[in-house]
């Protein structure tokens, strides 16, 4: 066998932090702030990759609707286990009609943006946008 089930472990954690650092790098150099709206019923690992691919842009955040279950110490310790930063914003997602989430919001303009429903890395949506402008 040419790789063993541990290495090959490794190796794929290595490449998605790989992958995250590449994907922010493209968000830094496209300057286009991202607003991902999420839930805590999606995976924490979805969450956190979302969380890797935007946290060295300012302007972009992770977004979910309300508390969970109406509570500030149940919300907190969720967002402090997935070691995240989140900001709780139901009006965005009235503003931006969000009614399903995972739900990718990439600004364009001040009036302009793209938005893209369903679990795919930033990296996708960024290149669905650039093949949009041909």
């Amino acid at each position: 066998m040419l790789f063993s089930s541990h290495n090959l472990s490794e190796k794929i954690k290595i490449f998605q932090l790989f992958l995250g650092l590449l994907i922010s790098s493209i968000l830094m150099a496209e300057q286009k702030p991202c607003q991902i709206f999420i839930s805590s019923s999606m995976p924490d690992t979805a969450i956190q990759e979302y969380y890797n691919a935007i946290k060295s842009q300012p302007e972009s955040r992770l977004i979910m609707r309300g508390l969970i279950e109406g509570s500030m110490m149940k919300t907190k310790a969720y967002i402090e286990r997935l070691k995240v930063v989140v900001d709780i914003d139901p009006p965005a997602f009235e503003d931006f009609d969000i009614k399903v989430v995972p739900t990718i919001l990439i600004q364009e303009g001040e009036d302009h943006y793209y938005k893209h429903t369903g679990h795919v890395p930033v990296s996708y949506v960024l290149e669905k946008i650039q093949e949009s402008k041909k």
